[in-house]
């Protein structure tokens, strides 16, 4: 009897200590909910963006508890819950699924923390142009149009003719770390070094200028950019968490965020997946205030049927682009409902519906209708010769 009861007061006990620690990890939850995704999104992807089988995959409290958030270590605890607290590689079942639930999920974070936000969009940028499955790929693309309308992108970006390489962006962000004393890369500081509020040797502000000068100077393509912008991310987090952020580097990391979110848009419209193409399109046609008409006409007719719907949508909500005809010497509106009605005879009904929703929009004097006949017989009599 009295050894049944012992048990049980260790269980109790246990039990105790497990709530106890529940309860403060679901407290740490919402500050942690962001690192926890993107080491997930971690685990399931190699270096080339292939998925991985065997991983450390972790939900949101066990991440607390695994990367040492819990605020404190109950005794006894650790010994009844076994090894769920120790880091171990196990096989990972559905590395695809994993990902997607993990791109959403990190997606609906908050990610008002700049270095966050940082560490957020350089993930979502690796993904859309290295992912292996499209439909991560496509998912990367949606999440990097949200985050670029909130970073105010006007634009995306094509590479430069000569990027810098890996080894040319890490000597950069290098530099800017030696500059803040904070060893990167595995670099140690020197043994002598007096520590520092911020980093382990005196701040030295000139070094800095110039190192953060450098890096901004760079030519980036989005492999770059996304790994300079991880760096100056977790350099803005230690500058955070001891009150030493200044202003150059929040201006930096804070143009790496919009230049890695341009170039991995530009880089998903070139695609090879059209889904893919397709949802770039659709994301890169509402930023700014005016529809790209160059790219739009792109879109409608050389891109193929998803990426031509996801144009017509952008004209059936934001309009035609100003001044913007489809020929030169053509008058805007004109040439656009020229273009539009020629494209709505179509098998797919899908296709006509979306042209038709679109001439809708943009022709309030035609008959406003979803059948394409009734536009091209509009047009056909608006198009006939007047008598004298």
């Amino acid at each position: 009897m009295s050894r049944f009861s012992s048990s049980a007061r260790a269980a109790l006990a246990a039990l105790l200590a497990m709530g106890a620690a529940l309860a403060a990890a679901t407290q740490l939850c919402s500050c942690r909910i962001t690192s926890a995704k993107l080491w997930n999104l971690e685990q399931v992807h190699g270096e080339d963006g292939s998925a991985r089988r065997v991983g450390d995959v972790r939900g949101d409290i066990e991440h607390v508890v695994k990367s040492g958030g819990l605020p404190f270590r109950p005794a006894g605890l650790f010994a009844q819950m076994g090894d769920f607290g120790a880091e171990r590689d196990r096989p990972i079942r559905d590395p695809l699924g994993d990902c997607l639930e993990n791109q959403i999920e990190l997606g609906q974070c908050d990610l008002s923390d700049p270095a966050e936000r940082g560490r957020a969009i350089a993930m979502y940028a690796f993904l859309a142009a290295d992912d292996d499955w499209f439909l991560a790929r496509e998912r990367a693309v949606v999440e990097c149009a949200k985050l670029a309308r909130l970073e105010a992108v006007a634009a995306p970006l094509d590479p430069p003719p000569r990027p810098a390489d890996a080894q040319t962006v890490r000597d950069a962000v290098q530099r800017v770390y030696r500059a803040y004393g904070v060893p990167f890369g595995g670099a140690s500081a020197a043994p002598n070094a007096p520590p520092t509020p911020f980093g382990l040797r005196p701040l030295r502000t000139a070094s800095i200028e110039d190192a953060l000068r450098e890096l901004s100077a760079l030519e980036l393509d989005v492999a770059g950019a996304r790994r300079a912008l991880a760096a100056t991310s977790a350099l803005v987090a230690r500058a955070q968490t001891l009150e030493r952020l200044g202003a150059g580097l929040a201006g930096v990391q804070a143009e790496l965020r919009r230049r890695t979110l341009a170039l991995a848009l530009g880089a998903a419209l070139t695609d090879d997946h059209e889904y893919v193409r397709a949802s770039a399109y659709d994301a890169v046609l509402r930023l700014g205030a005016h529809p790209d008409a160059a790219r739009l006409q792109r879109a409608l007719l050389e891109e193929g049927p998803d990426v031509a719907l996801a144009a017509l949508r952008v004209l059936e909500q934001r309009g035609l682009p100003p001044q913007a005809p489809v020929a030169a010497d053509a008058a805007p509106r004109s040439s656009w409902v020229a273009l539009l009605v020629d494209m709505a005879p179509s098998h797919e009904g899908r296709r006509s519906a979306a042209v038709c929703r679109a001439l809708c929009a943009v022709e309030p004097q035609g008959p406003r209708s979803q059948r394409f006949e009734e536009w091209l017989r509009w047009w056909d009599e608006r198009s006939a010769p007047q008598g004298p």
